[in-house]
């Protein structure tokens, strides 16, 4: 039991949804775009982390640590931003027992997201998957 007026916070991607097949999809989707070579589905769930603008540039030059020539980023990244809305919620699901959780008989705690994305993305997953409790 938490105490009355503790706030619990949690992130979405990765911890409460696993998000990762529908990045992986839209990321290959742009670099076909941009005639690149995917680094493969494993690859791109290695790059992620630190927003979607660093998986671009990690998956185009196959390092954590370098920057993509900026005209080959800009077209990939419009065109992940593009298919990312897209594929939102078509591989992404929910861990196992997260909706439970949020929705335990602590009501006591408040219960907030703490994302790197844009809100509307945000809104839409969590009603989505029901976590909205």
């Amino acid at each position: 039991m938490t105490k009355p007026g503790a706030a619990v916070l949690f992130d979405l991607d990765g911890t409460l949804i696993d998000s990762a097949p529908d990045i992986s999809d839209a990321a290959g989707q742009a670099f076909v775009e941009c005639g690149l070579t995917l680094p493969g589905e494993s690859a791109i769930c290695g790059f992620i982390g630190n927003g979607t603008a660093r998986l671009i540039h990690r998956a185009i030059t196959g390092c954590s640590r370098w920057e993509a020539e900026p005209a080959v980023f800009r077209k990939a990244y419009e065109w992940f931003l593009t298919y990312y809305e897209r594929r939102l919620y078509r591989r992404s699901t929910v861990y196992p027992g997260v909706v439970e959780m949020l929705v335990s008989k602590d009501k006591r705690a408040l219960k907030a997201l703490c994302v790197n994305r844009w809100r509307e993305y945000v809104h839409q997953q969590i009603h989505t998957y029901k976590i909205d409790q």
